[in-house]
């Protein structure tokens, strides 16, 4: 394990852990281990080093769905595209005892107008929600900026980015793919989410690439 993950592990566990503890104080609400939440060390570390070897329909069809800046970002610097699962996310959470999503949450290592995150973490987030868990972005306050917890489906990450990145210069990051996306562009209160699912049982998160039904 590089210092560099290390770090950004460090980092994501602490987002993790103010999102779980804001969730408990929401009357109905829990969180569970989920995903990568419940691999070892050693799975995780295999997980990275391991190509896709799932449905090939699936993938190819996430790929052709992508535009073109996107795939010519992807493929001009991965020599292979990951298994896709080691972006499971780390727990679910639910209401009422029934599951709503699985929520990522996401951290910065320094300050900075933008969140930045992996193509491939799109990717595996578009796949696992076939599975029957839709997965989410969780993103914790920025003073200043956006000042509540936020969040975001997959398909908003790709609307709303500025940028694609190949990542070969990204000072302590993953050094793979990743999108640029304002903060301030990244605005729905998790809040309201939860109080829509409380009123009305779903809440749906719409996109120019798409809907997600919680």
């Amino acid at each position: 394990m590089t210092l560099a993950y290390k770090a950004r592990r460090a980092f994501g566990d602490k987002a993790e852990d103010g999102f779980k503890e804001w969730v408990h104080k929401q009357a109905g609400w829990h969180v569970e281990p989920y995903g990568q939440g419940l691999m070892t060390e050693k799975t995780r570390e295999m997980m990275r080093e391991t190509p896709f070897n799932g449905d090939s329909a699936i993938l190819e069809q996430m790929l052709l769905d992508l535009e073109a800046e996107e795939r010519k970002v992807y493929f001009d610097r991965l020599s292979f595209v990951p298994n896709l699962t080691r972006w499971m996310p780390d727990f679910v959470i639910a209401y009422r005892n029934s599951i709503v999503c699985a929520p990522d949450a996401k951290a910065s290592m320094r300050p900075s107008m933008n969140w930045a995150i992996e193509m491939s973490s799109v990717l595996g987030s578009k796949l696992h929600s076939k599975t029957g868990v839709q997965c989410v972005y969780v993103f914790p306050p920025t003073p200043g900026v956006v000042d509540y917890w936020s969040c975001a489906s997959p398909d908003m990450i790709r609307e709303r980015r500025i940028r694609v990145l190949d990542g070969r210069k990204t000072n302590g990051g993953s050094g793979t793919p990743y999108y640029l996306v304002p903060k301030l562009a990244i605005d729905l209160p998790f809040k309201h989410v939860m109080t829509g699912i409380e009123l009305n049982g779903e809440f749906r998160i719409n996109s120019e690439h798409g809907s997600v039904l919680l």
